[in-house]
């Protein structure tokens, strides 16, 4: 039975509520802003549109560049010339023409509205901020689907592109927790250290962490989209269990994160104590008892796994 386009769209809601929901109720130490998140989601969704006509009109452009190697057989099925020409083709789809794309416009919106904000104090609010945005994009993305093909074709779909926004989500809020934070570090570490200390020793630069914020979380969308694209019963084989294996990842790594969750701030003074042991640990133990007194679920984690 095939649903009408209205209530096809509502069905492809389903999915990314329900683990916006499963990552809200992970977040066990400081609950973040319920109006916070909606701004999130809904401003992923938002990009949605926009990013997929750029989408198009990239990967049109590549659909020109290799047009020259393309033949058509009898029933007028298109196919290329030779293996590396279908490979280059969909390599440069999958990483230039939607990875890039998408991984870039949900990490603006991740830092215009998340950057300076006062709710980010905890490792796991990076991760939940993310995960909202690229659910969010995951949403409208269905939306736009249903609308066209209805139910039938939308299922499938679901399965195997609900897990890579997932997954771009928790990666992409991983290294950009560690962005902000480093960062924090490195504006703590100037007031605490000397000049003449700072040249032996300085926090890896925060500027790193930028590059790795976005460059990561591109090249694995890109593996996972150019792992999809290939029709091969052998390749369609291997992407689904791609898929199973990224939804287990995804589902212990949002569990083993929150339940590590750890104070921004008790993060930067381990951080600079590990490259500044010989400072006055007294005034961080006292900054850490501080912290621990106005949070009655007190603090945890590891910051080695950070």
């Amino acid at each position: 039975m095939n649903y009408l386009p209205i209530e096809a769209s509502l069905v492809a809601l389903i999915p990314a509520i329900l683990l916006c929901i499963y990552v809200y109720a992970k977040d066990k130490v400081e609950k973040e802003p319920v109006g916070l998140l909606l701004i999130l989601f809904f401003a992923g969704a938002a990009v949605c549109v926009p990013s997929s006509l750029l989408e198009k009109a990239v990967v049109g452009g590549f659909d020109k560049l290799f047009e020259g190697q393309m033949l058509f057989g009898p029933d007028g099925t298109p196919y290329y010339q030779s293996m590396s020409a279908d490979i280059a083709h969909k390599a440069l789809c999958s990483f230039l023409g939607f990875a890039l794309i998408q991984v870039t416009v949900k990490w603006l919106i991740l830092v215009l509205i998340t950057r300076k904000s006062k709710h980010f104090n905890y490792l796991f609010d990076g991760i939940v901020y993310s995960v909202f945005i690229a659910l969010g994009y995951a949403a409208c993305e269905n939306i736009c689907y249903a609308a066209v093909n209805g139910w039938d074709r939308l299922s499938l779909r679901t399965v195997t592109t609900m897990p890579s926004h997932l997954f771009v989500g928790i990666v992409m809020g991983y290294c950009y927790t560690l962005w902000h934070f480093y960062s924090v570090a490195q504006k703590k570490e100037k007031q605490l250290v000397s000049d003449k200390a700072l040249e032996k020793r300085k926090i890896r630069s925060s500027v790193v962490w930028g590059v790795v914020n976005v460059a990561i979380p591109v090249v694995l969308f890109g593996v996972y989209s150019f792992a999809g694209s290939f029709t091969s019963g052998i390749m369609v084989t291997l992407f689904y269990a791609l898929v199973i294996l990224t939804y287990i990842f995804c589902f212990v790594k949002i569990h083993s994160i929150a339940k590590k969750d750890t104070a921004g701030n008790v993060f930067v003074n381990r951080l600079i104590l590990k490259f500044h042991p010989e400072l006055d640990k007294s005034f961080f133990a006292a900054e850490a008892e501080n912290n621990v007194a106005s949070d009655s679920n007190g603090i945890g984690g590891d910051s080695d796994a950070k």
